[in-house]
């Protein structure tokens, strides 16, 4: 488990109860954020406060490897490559922090020794699929309509994708130990393993700790949806899934669309 270390900048204390509750939902993820009064790794500083907002590009300007995200409705030009605006939903500010590359310290003789952490759930191995020029999907669904929806959706893309089905979380969890898969559509209500569960173990697998994996659920709660982000899925799709939105939003993950911009089109159906 890797924790970012934050400090927030020219926020008021009500909004900084508000992201240290955020911050909060990301303590059992392998990526977790805190708010730090030590150096930082990364540094969120609020747009509307010109001072706090100056100061804080002073400072990153004389460490580069501390990241600056503003945080506002505006987003200054030429002043910061990432910013959130406004909804602050748990899931959206989780994502968006997951897109961002950190330099962290390893303690291991050598303090000055640094790895590059990356947000698990958003980058894609292209070349693995462009070397075979197929897609390796796994679709889990216990239901046949759905399986079979899903099928025609996936079919309609235009991409060599190759489709396997698994009825239960388990049988998920035999086939992706078998196989790598380029992506993987994880239904949420499942007798024995849930979704929610098989994300997490699914994310334990080495040759699984990058692919996109897009939850399909019935529930719309935004708890619900940061259960899915805690799991470190990639995508949270509510069923129905309207056509135009599946295949919106999977020629954006076969592109290895995702960037920062994400957080700004909530990618809920």
């Amino acid at each position: 488990m890797t924790q970012i270390k934050v400090v927030l900048s020219g926020f008021f204390e009500s909004e900084t109860n508000k992201f240290q509750q955020i911050f909060s939902f990301s303590q059992s993820r392998e990526r977790s954020y805190t708010l730090s009064d030590v150096t930082p790794d990364m540094i969120l500083v609020n747009v509307q406060n010109q001072e706090a907002l100056d100061k804080s590009l002073a400072y990153t300007t004389q460490h580069p490897e501390i990241t600056l995200v503003t945080i506002g409705r505006t987003h200054p030009e030429n002043q910061s490559t990432f910013h959130i605006a406004p909804p602050y939903i748990t899931s959206r500010v989780l994502r968006a922090l997951d897109q961002i590359k950190i330099e962290v310290a390893i303690p291991d003789n050598k303090p000055t020794t640094t790895t590059t952490v990356e947000a698990t759930t958003i980058e894609h191995d292209e070349n693995r699929v462009e070397a075979s020029n197929q897609y390796h999907v796994l679709v889990v669904d216990d239901s046949p309509s759905m399986q079979k929806m899903l099928e025609i959706e996936l079919s309609q893309v235009e991409l060599n994708i190759n489709i396997d089905f698994a009825d239960t979380g388990e049988e998920a969890l035999e086939k992706t130990d078998k196989k790598h898969y380029d992506f993987i559509f994880l239904d949420i209500m499942m007798p024995g393993i849930d979704g929610y569960e098989g994300c997490k173990t699914i994310r334990k697998n080495p040759d699984e700790k990058k692919t996109p994996i897009i939850m399909l659920s019935s529930k719309t709660s935004p708890q619900d949806e940061v259960k899915g982000v805690i799991a470190e899925c990639t995508m949270y799709l509510t069923k129905r899934i309207a056509q135009r939105k599946f295949q919106g939003a999977f020629r954006k993950l076969s592109k290895g669309w995702f960037t920062v911009a994400w957080v700004e089109d909530r990618q809920r159906v």
